[in-house]
């Protein structure tokens, strides 16, 4: 697939574009509960991709005390989104462990690829909290025979907890670290 066909993703293009800023205003709007939208949820801005294509192509939002409207360049990727039915990254499918060395946790993951060339990667989504969160994402190439690759991430170690969570094809779960 050439980088010029390829189709924005909600996890890639989409949602890093919606600055903290954006959030705050969207979900806390107490003038017009109505227009309350999650902009950091991926169905609740999916189901109202239209509207947000429609404040952006308006050059309504964001509004220029906060930053103003968004580069032409960001809403035709947003429209492009729209037009391609809101794609969202599939799960990879995995094993799983983590093991504790010292003060670091290894998380790996051993990924069946139904396609060889597809890209796979494990993304933190929660840096703070004790248990720390990843999703193992997939972005489909359509290429290739079916292949397993491994794939790694480190993290500090923290006292006192004893797992990660995950989310996979299969859904959450939760990886017990050992020693």
């Amino acid at each position: 697939m050439s980088s010029d066909t390829k189709p924005p993703y909600w996890e890639i293009h989409i949602r890093p574009m919606f600055r903290l800023l954006d959030q705050e205003h969207m979900v806390g709007d107490s003038v017009r509960p109505e227009g309350r939208v999650d902009l950091y949820s991926y169905d609740q801005v999916s189901k109202r991709a239209t509207d947000i294509l429609g404040a952006l192509q308006d050059d309504f939002m964001p509004p220029p005390d906060e930053g103003g409207p968004w580069p032409r360049e960001w809403v035709a990727l947003f429209a492009r989104w729209v037009e391609k039915k809101c794609p969202r990254l599939a799960r990879g499918k995995a094993s799983w462990s983590a093991v504790r060395s010292g003060r670091t946790v290894l998380l790996t993951a051993e990924v069946s690829l139904p396609n060889g060339g597809d890209q796979t990667w494990i993304e933190p989504v929660s840096g703070n909290s004790p248990a720390r969160r990843f999703v193992l994402y997939r972005e489909p190439s359509g290429a290739g025979d079916p292949s397993t690759v491994s794939r790694a991430t480190s993290f500090p170690s923290t006292d006192g907890v004893d797992h990660v969570i995950v989310e996979d094809a299969e859904g959450e779960r939760r990886i017990p670290i050992t020693v």
